[in-house]
């Protein structure tokens, strides 16, 4: 895995604003989408206003398989793009985990993810429905797993954008 952190450490090197670098993924698997993990995913158009508010950052979409197409949407294009041109050739678990490491943080679901970013020790915002899985507690913004895991809970993950204030704030601590 040094290698392949190696690998992407020097394919960001010279690029603009490649010291803050902030990977993102936002669908789980649909298929385990039920009961307490219903509706844990969210569309990625709901941070448009995120993205488009930071400035200085290059956003890395990791999102793989169902979820991808949502990289495409011309709204996000500009705050997307150097990102997926630097990874497009990416992707297996290794990739994503060089990729984490060399990042400041991480921006994701309750999913596989977020327990691989945990793990690693990687700063990690997780959005969080209010009603989620008995490992995140039912209250609070941090839980016993992961040091460095982050809990953001919001209504209902279609009312993202009412927690992208709270989302800005974070990430610019994470930045300073």
């Amino acid at each position: 895995c040094i290698k392949r952190i190696h690998q992407w450490k020097n394919k960001f090197d010279g690029i603009e604003n490649s010291n803050n670098l902030i990977c993102l993924h936002w669908q789980g698997n649909p298929d385990s989408e039920y009961g307490t993990t219903r509706d844990r995913s969210f569309k990625l158009h709901l941070l448009k206003p995120l993205l488009k508010s930071i400035r200085n950052v290059i956003w890395i979409p990791i999102q793989r398989g169902v979820g991808r197409e949502q990289e495409a949407d011309a709204n996000l294009m500009p705050y997307l793009e150097s990102g997926i041109n630097a990874t497009k050739n990416a992707f297996d678990y290794a990739d994503i985990a060089a990729l984490l490491k060399i990042s400041k943080l991480l921006i994701t679901n309750d999913s596989g993810i977020c327990h691989l970013a945990g793990g690693m020790g990687v700063h990690t915002l997780l959005l969080l429905n209010t009603v989620s899985e008995w490992r995140w507690g039912h209250t609070g913004t941090n839980q016993p797993w992961y040091n460095n895991t982050k809990l953001i809970r919001v209504n209902s993950m279609i009312h993202l954008r009412d927690s992208i204030p709270q989302l800005k704030s974070l990430i610019q601590d994470y930045l300073s």
